[in-house]
Formats: C-alpha cells, structure tokens, sequence
C-alpha cells in the first residue's frame, strides 16, 4: 500500500519525511501584531521612547518574540534590558522619522545597532555570568542576558 512507502525505518521515507520538515521550516512566516501569538512584535511610540524592557513591554505577552517592529514615530537610542539568553533579536525600523533608531543594551556597554529608516539589524542575547551569579545568592537565575548589537 501507499502508507507502507513513508514507512519511517526505510532511508528513503526518513529522506523524504526531513525534505517536508526542511521545506516546512523555510517557508515559516511572523504574525505581526500585538496580539499574544505574533511572532513580530509592533512597538508604537514616539521620540520619548528611550527604554524597552525586553521581558515586560510585549504586552500581553510575558516576553517579546525575537522580532520587533518600530512602527511609531521613534528616533534616537533606545535601550534595551533583560533580552532572553540565547535569542538573536531582529530589530525592523519602520518609523515614519526618517533620522534613524539605535538600539542598545542599556548602558551601551556591548555595542550598538543603527537602523536607517526602513532597516533592519540584529543583536545576539548572551548570558551575563556576572549579574546572574549576583541573582543566584537572592532566588534561581533568570534568563537574561547581555543584548550584543555591533
């Protein structure tokens, strides 16, 4: 029969089964929005916003998603915090200001990202030892790390 063909212990439907789940991966898409299940993550605001709680300000999410679209009227740096160990963050400027964005860890400390009008950049979230160290003496270690943007 046709069923026996995907037969999961013969080379060729093993083949064919990781084709279909490489194909399904590549053709994966963002919803963008703010609702709890959007994968890119619309930022409104204007030129006052200078910090984003990585963790906090996605709402209603608990955590943003790994894309965020600035689609307010942004300009200048914003400073980000408590970004999610081991997350590559794309950040997507689609502010209707034409000067730019810049988007940093807060402090600056670990480089910075510009993004032209309608430009797009990444930063990496690595572990900070030091301030998780700190956090284990108080109650178990968070995931959040140190946003690398360069």
């Amino acid at each position: 029969s046709s069923l026996s063909s995907w037969d999961v212990r013969s080379p060729a439907a093993a083949m064919r089964f990781s084709t279909c789940l490489f194909s399904c991966a590549l053709g994966s898409k963002y919803l963008i929005g703010r609702e709890m299940n959007s994968g890119a993550y619309e930022v409104y605001g204007d030129d006052s916003l200078t910090d984003f709680d990585l963790e906090k300000d996605c709402k209603p999410r608990n955590r943003c998603p790994p894309a965020l679209l600035f689609v307010g009227s942004q300009q200048g740096t914003i400073s980000m915090k408590n970004c999610e160990v081991g997350v590559l963050y794309t950040f997507i400027n689609k502010s209707s200001k034409d000067i730019g964005i810049i988007v940093q860890h807060e402090g600056g400390m670990w480089g910075a990202k510009s993004l032209a009008q309608f430009g797009v950049g990444q930063c990496f979230c690595y572990k900070d030892e030091q301030t998780n160290n700190a956090r284990r003496m108080a109650r178990p270690p968070l995931e959040n790390g140190i946003l690398l943007c360069g």
